[in-house]
């Protein structure tokens, strides 16, 4: 699991949907959604994020969820120490 430092890039592993209305969520443990990460059209099945400031967050475990067309397409799990 890696380690997620407070302003960063995260990858997302390819995940097969392009050209379609997408969001891109951080979700605590517990399932709540913590920040809108992006929302807007992915146009490839690979896509980062750039300058990601997770700064106001506690050290923890966290999921990255993408949804495209209302369905969860890929989940991963980072890890935030400062």
């Amino acid at each position: 699991m890696p380690k997620i430092n407070p302003i960063t890039i995260i990858p997302l592993k390819p995940f097969g949907v392009t050209k379609s209305p997408s969001k891109v969520k951080l979700v605590n443990i517990l399932g709540a959604e913590v920040r809108n990460l992006f929302k807007g059209e992915i146009v490839s099945n690979y896509y980062v994020l750039d300058r990601v400031d997770l700064s106001t967050l506690e050290t923890g475990i966290y999921f990255v969820k993408v949804v495209a067309n209302g369905n969860i397409v890929t989940t991963d799990k980072i890890m935030l120490s400062k």
